[in-house]
């Protein structure tokens, strides 16, 4: 099959077509099993890999560390004024100009 016929047959494709999409699991391990979250990846791997997706939710009591130090964190914030983007001169004025 040529990469047109593909996407021809993709442009024929109805919304009814999309429908028969299979739910994706969820996962809802047990503290001890996600006490090594690694480990239970590759437990559920083999049957989440059929779907290409899958939701994993934590048990209630698990509290991911933050990852970040709060301390030395930032980063550097940019202002746009938005409101000065319709009057500033356009490429093609600017052009015009130029090769004058």
């Amino acid at each position: 099959m040529s990469r047109s016929d593909t996407k021809c047959r993709r442009a024929h494709q109805s919304a009814e077509d999309f429908l028969d999409v299979p739910e994706a699991p969820t996962y809802y391990p047990t503290e001890e099993e996600f006490s090594h979250p690694l480990e239970y990846l590759r437990k559920v791997r083999d049957e989440a890999a059929h779907y290409g997706i899958c939701r994993i939710v934590p048990p209630a009591s698990w509290a991911p560390p933050f990852a970040l130090d709060k301390d030395k964190f930032s980063f550097k914030t940019r202002i746009q004024a938005v409101n000065e983007l319709q009057s500033r001169e356009s490429a093609a004025q600017s052009n015009d100009e130029f090769l004058k």
